[in-house]
């Protein structure tokens, strides 16, 4: 296997929780406000490639040490995502049960199942597109994500065990599988847009994205002049997916290159002064850090207070949500997803560790 240079392990980015913050923010205001945010939902694909740069980098760095182990990598996996899960999960039936009737109520528990189960996407796949009226009724839509990031990662590991093994050039290799993903879901899009929508094989590519860069680290150049060229260009293809697409774009298809080449860009420019300064700024990491609480938990309210109030909610209401979803994020975060990860955290430790998130 070839040695690649990643970047440093027990160096902590800030700029990439401030990524995480952009892309959370775009899906939550596009969830809320979709008139004013028409693209928002790229926000996932970004969460894609972050999660592919930082868990392969990871792997990969292990297999070339030789300390690579599945039960300590599913181990870490379960300590990252299920906590905050199961307490999003546990209240959204507890809403369900107050407010839900019985037949809404049983698919609801059906749901939960799919969710904690990691497949989601494949439960809402045989019932509805993402973008259908009736999906918006549904408190757990979003958990699809989450399905296509787990069952990739059921398989990703031993696929680079196996490549380590044969000591194949890992970057020619990931760029096969990824390529291969990206042409499936190219010529699924017309066919059957639902299917490429929520499948991982379709949907591979975006992570792998992400695990391409990290195992080509070495041949990125890292002087400011192309790193502040590159973050420009990414913030440009995010910016503009995000005003350009909306609900009826074909996506992902070939538009998700957008989102997906200007998350990979600006993950290749921590010298850049727009990811130095901006991304690393103290209120973006802020909101990085608790973007996994605050992704689950900002629809399961925006669809129960609708649900409650019989009726479209106004503006303020809208943003009202948004800003209790922020407390119980933070909450969340403090109180399960910090002490159960790392132990129970002090405010000086928490901004100085590397937190991977897909």
């Amino acid at each position: 296997m070839d040695r690649p240079i990643l970047p440093p392990p027990t160096k902590y980015r800030p700029d990439i929780d401030g990524l995480r913050a952009i892309a959370v923010m775009l899906v939550m205001n596009f969830h809320a406000f979709p008139e004013a945010m028409p693209g928002g939902f790229i926000g996932v694909d970004i969460f894609f490639v972050i999660s592919g740069f930082l868990i392969t980098g990871i792997i990969v760095r292990e297999l070339d040490q030789q300390r690579f182990s599945l039960v300590a990598f599913y181990n870490r996996r379960i300590r990252r995502i299920f906590p905050a899960l199961i307490v999003v999960l546990g209240a959204t039936l507890v809403l369900g049960w107050m407010w839900m009737l019985p037949g809404a109520y049983a698919q609801l528990s059906g749901d939960v199942f799919a969710g904690a189960a990691f497949f989601a996407n494949i439960a809402l796949l045989l019932q509805s597109g993402y973008f259908d009226v009736e999906s918006a009724k549904k408190p757990l839509l979003h958990l699809w994500s989450l399905g296509i990031e787990e069952q990739f990662y059921l398989f990703w590991p031993l696929m680079l065990m196996l490549i380590a093994r044969l000591r194949l050039g890992i970057l020619a290799a990931v760029s096969v599988v990824g390529v291969a993903s990206f042409v499936l879901n190219v010529m699924l899009i017309d066919s059957n847009p639902v299917a490429t929508f929520y499948l991982p094989f379709t949907r591979a590519w975006e992570l792998l994205a992400g695990a391409a860069l990290a195992c080509g680290w070495n041949l990125v150049n890292h002087s400011s002049t192309a790193s502040n060229l590159r973050a420009t260009v990414g913030l440009v293809l995010i910016a503009t997916a995000a005003g350009v697409l909306d609900t009826k774009s074909a996506f992902p298809g070939w538009w998700a290159v957008l989102p997906v080449a200007g998350a990979a860009l600006l993950l290749s420019a921590p010298a850049a002064w727009f990811c130095r300064t901006l991304l690393a700024s103290p209120p973006l990491v802020w909101i990085g850090l608790i973007s996994y609480p605050l992704y689950l938990w900002h629809w399961p309210l925006l669809v129960f207070f609708a649900i409650i109030k019989f009726g479209p909610l106004t503006l303020v209401e809208r943003e009202l949500i948004l800003g209790l979803s922020v407390l119980l994020a933070w909450a969340t975060y403090w109180l399960v997803e910090s002490p159960i990860r790392f132990g129970r955290p002090s405010p000086l430790k928490v901004g100085g560790l590397p937190r991977p998130w897909c």
